[in-house]
């Protein structure tokens, strides 16, 4: 049987993905015909300008441009498809960062950004017409050569530049973060609300570039260009047009004009796919809570919640149960209910049961960082430190739980591959088993420790691993190993291979947005149980729920007073829109604090005096006093 990310990216992802693409050419197309009809409109006589835009449509040139403007989209798609994330990449070291810009495979990407706006440019000045659409025109002079048109290699040189830099700014601006909305909406009207934004952003944006291009053609790029083209393909150069190198030449109003509408179109169609590709792998997705289908076993709530392989199927389980809790008293139903045979709020049990691993995964990894680097700073143990908390276990129910989920892989990328496996519980038919903690973290957690300015030199990790090498060893190796510890040594080389301090506290918090998720779900849940819970299936968590968001909101507390000052504060407004600049993870670990608070008063404004009846150690009464007195 087939295992949920098969399942997922057989039935789901593939569907979504060709649905977005179909839509980006289909609104690619439309778009180009609007571009074409305001490029060439003319006050003076409109009617007839669109009568002959509309006759254009049934020419062959039209249709051949839209292909060529349709396969430059689908290699935009193509490139940027491959590094969609869930989770926000952090760099270790700052040569990671560096790496991550110069290594091949990212040359190969802005290549072919570079390739697929030009040959967008090239379709725009065809379809623009005047004297911009063709590359060469034959002389006045002599009829025999053919003279470089400079206009159309000015278009085409800011299109290619565009490309560059829009893919640059693909992954420093984060844009390869699916960001989840905050309210969501149906399809048509979350693309129809952003569209007049994008449109401004490609407008202010196209301007910004042609403000900066400008500067450099005229100060010798354009003369370098030209004169290689001409010389490349043997066209002449007309003397009695100006050059766009010389200010006479490039302050042309018309010139300026069109280059930058051709700009903003281009910008335009490009974004459009990212918002499609964006709108349609966050739209939210109904799991089945329990199912009687054979080939749906395995495919459940609990075990999407609980799938650390799959970092979209994991977001988007945590997002329906948040959704389930708040707008969906059928399936609330459905959850609060008992087993046929047996009498047993299994459904409760298995989702309640992963939820909180999560939590007490997270919850662990803050504390095991936090006790590290409090020994580090102050010469003691992290006072408050738990230890590892096993997940609570219902009637006939062992549950361990899941690692942390893993960053490295794309969301397209897992289309062929499992990703990896589940493995069922004996005790537990349906409920994923793995690991409690992530090794990689722990990994990471020893060599994060804060030293001295904020920075961890990893370079000592290698120069103690070059120490303890095999002494049994050639001339030859041992020369080699001496000269790379100096290296090491080395403060130039020691600050691009230095850890950053701030590295395992935002990696803590990379995906901090299932977390929002699934204390939404669980405190809302918690709450209509309170009228609709008829056998009494949630309130006997209460107490569990409770202990694990007290115990979540102390850790973060405490992370927050140890953590970097650069990571304490947020910069700029908080915003999770796509205009935000701050960075993700330093904004969503302040919404998580915001939601675990919520969701504190929210239960107990919903219970209040029933509170003090449930079961709850000293510590945590003592917390939650300040919550039911309204001081936190």
């Amino acid at each position: 049987m087939e295992t949920l990310s098969e399942w997922f990216n057989k039935e789901v992802l593939r569907w979504r993905t060709g649905a977005a693409t179909a839509w980006s050419l289909i609104l690619t197309v439309q778009f180009g015909f609007f571009f074409m009809i305001l490029a060439t409109f003319s006050f003076l006589d409109p009617y007839v300008t669109i009568f002959s835009c509309v006759m254009r449509i049934v020419t062959a040139e039209f249709w051949i441009l839209m292909a060529m403007l349709a396969f430059s989209v689908v290699i935009h798609i193509q490139l940027n498809a491959a590094h969609f994330r869930v989770t926000c990449d952090i760099p270790r070291t700052r040569w990671q960062l560096l790496w991550s810009y110069i290594r091949p495979r990212r040359m190969l990407f802005i290549l072919g950004h570079m390739l697929a706006c030009s040959l967008a440019a090239v379709c725009a000045t065809k379809l623009v017409g005047v004297h911009y659409g063709d590359l060469y025109y034959p002389c006045p002079q002599l009829e025999t050569l053919n003279c470089l048109n400079e206009t159309h290699l000015f278009i085409v040189v800011i299109g290619c530049i565009y490309g560059m830099m829009s893919s640059i700014k693909f992954f420093t601006s984060g844009s390869f973060v699916l960001r989840f909305p905050a309210v969501s909406q149906r399809k048509l009207f979350e693309v129809n609300d952003r569209l007049g934004v994008m449109l401004m952003m490609s407008a202010k944006c196209s301007f910004r570039y042609l403000k900066y291009y400008c500067v450099v053609y005229y100060l010798g790029m354009g003369l370098l260009v030209r004169a290689f083209l001409a010389r490349s393909l043997h066209l002449d150069i007309n003397s009695e047009v100006a050059s766009l190198s010389t200010l006479r030449g490039l302050i042309d109003p018309s010139l300026l004009f069109y280059t930058w509408f051709i700009l903003a179109f281009i910008d335009f169609i490009f974004s459009l796919p990212h918002l499609l590709f964006t709108v349609y792998y966050t739209e939210p997705f109904t799991f089945p809570i329990e199912t009687a289908v054979e080939w749906l076993n395995g495919k459940c709530l609990h075990h999407a919640i609980a799938c650390d392989h799959h970092p979209l199927i994991q977001h988007l389980g945590c997002l329906d149960l948040a959704r389930l809790a708040k707008f969906s008293p059928s399936r609330r139903r459905l959850l609060f209910s008992l087993t046929c045979l047996g009498g047993q709020p299994t459904n409760w049990i298995n989702v309640r049961t992963a939820c909180i691993v999560q939590l007490n995964n997270f919850i662990d990894s803050l504390l095991s960082y936090g006790s590290l680097l409090h020994a580090d700073q102050y010469g003691t143990s992290y006072v408050g430190a738990r230890p590892v908390q096993s997940a609570p276990k219902g009637p006939g129910t062992v549950y361990s739980g899941p690692t942390s989920s893993s960053q490295g892989s794309g969301v397209l990328g897992n289309l062929s591959a499992t990703g990896g496996r589940l493995l069922t519980n004996n005790n537990t038919p349906g409920l994923a088993s793995s690991q409690t903690l992530s090794t990689s973290l722990t990994q990471r957690v020893g060599s994060s420790v804060q030293r001295g300015a904020g920075l961890t030199c990893s370079s000592q990790t290698h120069v103690s691993e070059l120490n303890t090498a095999p002494a049994n060893v050639g001339l030859f190796t041992q020369i080699l190993r001496n000269f790379l510890i100096k290296v090491y040594r080395r403060p130039v080389v020691a600050y691009f291979f230095c850890e950053q301090g701030e590295f395992v506290s935002r990696q803590l918090f990379a995906d901090a947005q299932k977390y929002i998720y699934i204390v939404d779900g669980l405190s809302h849940i918690l709450c209509a149980s309170f009228v609709e819970d008829e056998y009494g299936v949630v309130q006997p968590s209460l107490s569990s729920v409770l202990s694990a968001f007290l115990d979540m909101l102390e850790a973060i507390d405490r992370h927050l007073k140890l953590c970097p000052i650069a990571l304490r504060r947020p910069r700029g407004v908080l915003s999770l829109g796509p205009g935000a600049t701050e960075q993700l993870d330093v904004v969503l670990r302040f919404a998580l604090k915001a939601s675990i608070k919520s969701a504190i008063y929210r239960i107990v404004t919903t219970f209040h005096r029933h509170l003090h009846a449930i079961e709850l150690s000293t510590e945590h009464r003592r917390r939650l006093a300040s919550f039911e007195e309204f001081r936190d």
